[in-house]
């Protein structure tokens, strides 16, 4: 663990069980030290449950602050909803008319660090602090102002070389690639028997499938693997869905799936080390290249993972070299390769911790390294 010397304000869009809020939640609950944390101010429903935030943390609850703002969503993948674009306007809106205030409270803090916890949050940028910037997503493209933001950040931090690539061209004073925070060890924790009590599934000698993350089909092509494994023609395969989406989403993919037995949606769990030790073998179906922070964590766990991706580019990684046996790859929404896929791993047993089933040590001193550099 590190006990960090300088006053650090982490700012995040999101706490919860996906990707961006999960890293940030292992680094804050594995390490220690001045840190303080600012969250989204929720602007048409009750507010921010602060005690909630400090658990999930453990950043005491004093030092957790919350404001209005809205995340750009400059990254592929991304679904414009039309439902949501009242409230994102308004947030926006009243951005603009108290960031002045916030800089002002920023200089006040006077914070030797702020690290900014995705690429969507590249407007709180000022040339007047130490902001450190986390690319966790590949850039879409077009963003107004990102280029002159990132010029003014103190640093960036880039999760895979894949993110760093998207970010070509544009100057930065320094940037470091460093790949997910990952602590699997509590996966010893579940024998096969307590996960079956647990999802009241019959695992038996079935080779159990899972997506992990939120359930929609555009953008992370869950309908997709649900039609593919229902093209399976044994009864020894078992597909687990864990997460949730947006009601209409996974209502349509609900559907989709129907009475077969072989399908089971498990909704958000908490404990990760329950849903990869339950995890043979993790699949991915965005429609482009993807990794993600889902796979490290099936990697490390000992599950095979199959990701959409041709085999140049996943050869291109060098983050997952430690653990090509485990990687498999099909062309992205190609419903024969990743049938093809499927039957090839039909059999396969999760192989138990990798590496020691964690780097979060040596992830958290090369973190902190870095934002001391970064910081005041």
């Amino acid at each position: 663990m590190v006990q960090f010397e300088k006053k650090i304000l982490f700012i995040t869009h999101d706490y919860g069980n996906y990707g961006a809020g999960r890293s940030l939640r292992l680094i804050l609950q594995s390490n220690s030290g001045n840190f303080s944390l600012l969250v989204p101010k929720p602007i048409l429903r009750s507010g921010t449950d602060f005690d909630k935030v400090s658990a999930r943390t453990r950043i005491p609850r004093e030092r957790v602050f919350q404001r209005v703002f809205e995340p750009d969503r400059c990254y592929v993948g991304h679904i414009p909803r039309i439902q949501y674009l009242v409230t994102a306007l308004a947030r926006d809106f009243i951005w603009k008319f108290t960031k002045k205030a916030f800089y002002h409270w920023l200089e006040k803090q006077d914070f030797d660090g702020i690290h900014l916890n995705s690429l969507m949050l590249h407007k709180f940028i000022h040339k007047d602090f130490p902001f450190v910037l986390h690319v966790r997503e590949r850039f879409e493209g077009n963003a107004a102002h990102l280029e002159k933001n990132v010029a003014m950040t103190a640093g960036l931090i880039f999760i895979d070389t894949i993110t760093k690539n998207r970010l070509v061209g544009m100057n930065y004073n320094q940037s470091i690639v460093l790949p997910n925070p990952i602590d699997m060890t509590s996966c010893q924790a579940w024998p096969r028997s307590s996960i079956e009590k647990v999802l009241k599934v019959e695992l038996s000698d079935r080779t159990v499938f899972s997506i992990v993350g939120r359930i929609n089909d555009s953008d992370k092509g869950v309908g997709f693997i649900v039609r593919t494994f229902k093209s399976l023609q044994t009864e020894k395969a078992l597909l687990l869905i864990f997460g949730c989406g947006h009601a209409q989403d996974e209502r349509t993919i609900r559907q989709l799936a129907g009475s077969d037995p072989r399908i089971k949606f498990v909704g958000e769990v908490e404990d990760q080390g329950l849903i990869y030790s339950a995890t043979d073998v993790l699949l991915r179906g965005e429609n482009f290249f993807s990794l993600g922070r889902t796979v490290f964590e099936g990697l490390y766990a000992g599950c095979a993972v199959v990701v959409p991706g041709r085999a140049e580019e996943i050869q291109g990684v060098q983050e997952l070299s430690p653990f090509r046996s485990l990687v498999h790859g099909y062309a992205p929404r190609d419903e024969s390769e990743l049938g093809n896929a499927l039957k090839g791993l039909m059999g396969f047993r999760n192989r138990g911790l990798q590496h020691g089933g964690k780097n979060v040590e040596m992830y958290s001193k090369a973190f902190f390294d870095f934002l001391r550099i970064c910081g005041r």
